[in-house]
């Protein structure tokens, strides 16, 4: 039995002779033939020579022709990507077409055969299809409607969007969602069913009430039934993080494939697997399959066969692993399917990791408001919680008429309401869209007061370089972790993206700083943390600099690795690592 037939077995939910291997290799295609990502996916012959080497290395059970998967519709769009032909970065958006709401109305479906590298994209996939189509599956990937709806609009913008205007919501992701289906018909067109790929849809990013009320009726309305139309036989659905809230609408969108990611809860997802009769991939963390050592991989991965290999539908897979991910390191998740997996028992935790020392310190029960505090100060902050803009800007020009000290109803107010924000983030009462009204909210009286508060010579409770490090573009961690230490009462001075190790270190030096925030979202740049540190010992400035890290890819484990001061996995965490760093920094008798 050859890899396509156990698939074709085992995705029409019959135990096959073996458990299918599915890693998530994509930019590590080009470490396999020493191209960087930049290179491969704009060239379709390095993208067929980079599939063919994941199949001879990793002997996988399917493959998905796709790097950067979620830019290739959005460039056809008009969205612009920026490329690293020098370095193994993964392409990203640099610059979005929808800059106000009636430029969706200039957009219109690409044409898949000429429009952007569709075609390129196209081009490999029959190239492959033709060496290999006859021994394993094939799936052409595309992007799904919120992802490439947040690539149009930037994630941060339609984010909060998702909230606030849900009906041009609607009217986007129905375009988008066309789109996708026009990408997905050219690959039934050349027998090959499409992948979607849609993590921009996993909570805490989208809430799981808009994805239950607007993303998932948008796949059961449109996107599902038209590849369905089209003739696509297995339309897996890809969300990374952990769906577990949204289980439930993801089976809705009628899939016919459903993804546990490494957090998810696999004895939920398993149950209503196979009570909706679907297969499901569980992956094994990408974090650790980059970092190691291979016994807690391996453990990792024995973990996971032992829960679900009596599911006839269960694929093993991988979080997406690194470009410059240690082969070995995948080697050693393959291995465990020859391990007597059945009878195996662990010997110590696995999903049971060490609390995060900046977990650890976040508060049980929730802030609450001084007694006793002024009616308008109270409203005020309300406002904050709600994200009510306009009503924040009026409440703060009427605690001024008031005599207010602008200093009070920063530290008495808005400071508190962020404070209320960040616990309930920390208890999943409220999510990332909730969060960055509530930010914005508060940035609208910021602007009114900071210059006020300037003029009394009050100081910042203390200062921060932020930035997103070089080779990654994306923003919307590094922006809402800014806006929140503002509304902590810092002074921040954001980089931007795509931040270079002497811009890091010039920064610093020219404004005299000594806390310095990292984030990365790509494991393919999270390494490049240790460079600005690394630059920080060889400058004399590493005793004097306090470094906080945070990311998609980042854990404990690495801030450790790299010699970092802090980590944090969330904006409300970010917060009281800065705090700490402050706290510490007075403590060597340093002024931040």
């Amino acid at each position: 039995m050859n890899s396509l037939e156990l698939m074709n077995k085992v995705l029409s939910m019959e135990i096959g002779e073996r458990i299918p291997f599915c890693p998530a290799i994509y930019e590590h295609k080009g470490f396999l033939i020493g191209k960087t990502p930049s290179e491969i996916c704009r060239d379709p012959d390095l993208l067929v020579e980079g599939l063919l080497a994941e199949y001879e290395r990793y002997k996988p059970d399917f493959l998905t022709v796709g790097i950067d998967v979620y830019n290739v519709e959005a460039e056809a769009l008009g969205c612009k990507i920026v490329y690293f032909d020098d370095s193994p970065d993964v392409p990203g958006v640099e610059d979005f077409p929808i800059k106000k709401l009636s430029d969706i109305d200039k957009l219109s479906i690409p044409d898949p055969t000429k429009d952007g590298r569709m075609p390129l994209y196209l081009e490999a996939a029959k190239k492959l299809h033709a060496k290999l189509g006859h021994e394993i599956k094939i799936r052409g990937a595309i992007t799904g409607p919120f992802s490439l709806a947040s690539e149009l609009m930037g994630a941060e913008n339609f984010i909060v969007m998702t909230m606030q205007d849900p009906q041009y919501t609607v009217k986007l992701m129905e375009f988008t969602a066309r789109v996708a289906a026009a990408f997905g018909k050219a690959f039934v067109d050349i027998g090959i069913d499409p992948i979607i790929f849609d993590s921009r849809a996993m909570p805490p990013l989208c809430s799981p009430q808009i994805f239950q009320e607007i993303v998932s009726k948008v796949y059961k309305r449109i996107l599902i039934p038209e590849l369905k139309a089209a003739g696509a036989k297995q339309i897996p659905l890809i969300i990374g993080g952990d769906t577990t809230p949204i289980l439930d609408a993801i089976i809705d969108t009628d899939t016919t494939q459903i993804l546990c990611d490494f957090e998810g809860d696999i004895e939920l997802f398993k149950k209503k697997a196979l009570e909706n009769n679907l297969p499901m991939r569980v992956n094994v963390d990408p974090r650790l399959l980059h970092l190691g050592p291979i016994d807690k991989i391996q453990d990792f991965t024995m973990n996971i066969l032992n829960k679900c290999w009596d599911h006839p539908g269960f694929i093993l897979g991988t979080g997406v692993a690194a470009y410059d991910c240690p082969p070995e390191h995948i080697d050693a998740v393959r291995a465990c399917l020859e391990k007597d997996y059945k009878n195996w028992t662990p010997t110590r935790p696995i999903f049971k990791q060490k609390k995060q020392e900046t977990e650890a310190i976040v508060v049980d029960t929730e802030p609450t408001y001084e007694e006793g505090l002024e009616p308008i100060l109270r409203e005020l902050a309300e406002a904050i919680e709600e994200g009510e803009e306009d009503d924040v800007v009026e409440l703060v020009q009427e605690a001024l008429e008031d005599d207010i000290p602008p200093g009070e109803i920063v530290d008495r107010a808005m400071i508190p309401a962020m404070d209320v924000i960040g616990y309930r983030f920390a208890q999943k009462q409220l999510f990332v869209p909730e969060m960055l009204i509530a930010a914005r909210a508060m940035s609208e009286g910021l602007k009114i007061l900071r210059p006020l508060i300037a003029k009394t010579g009050a100081k910042p409770v203390g200062r921060v370089l932020l930035g997103t490090v070089k080779g990654d573009i994306h923003d919307i961690g590094k922006n809402l972790v800014g806006m929140m230490l503002e509304g902590a009462g810092f002074q921040i001075l954001d980089l931007g993206v795509n931040v270079p190790v002497e811009k890091f270190i010039a920064a610093l030096k020219e404004n005299d700083i000594h806390m310095v925030g990292m984030s990365a979202l790509l494991t393919t740049t999270m390494n490049y943390m240790e460079r600005v540190i690394q630059a920080l010992k060889d400058e004399g400035m590493r005793d004097t600099v306090k470094v906080l890290i945070g990311g998609a890819p980042i854990n404990e484990k690495f801030c450790d690795k790299i010699d970092a001061d802090y980590y944090a996995d969330s904006a409300a965490d970010g917060v009281i690592a800065a705090k700490r760093a402050l706290a510490d920094l007075k403590a060597l008798g340093i002024s931040a």
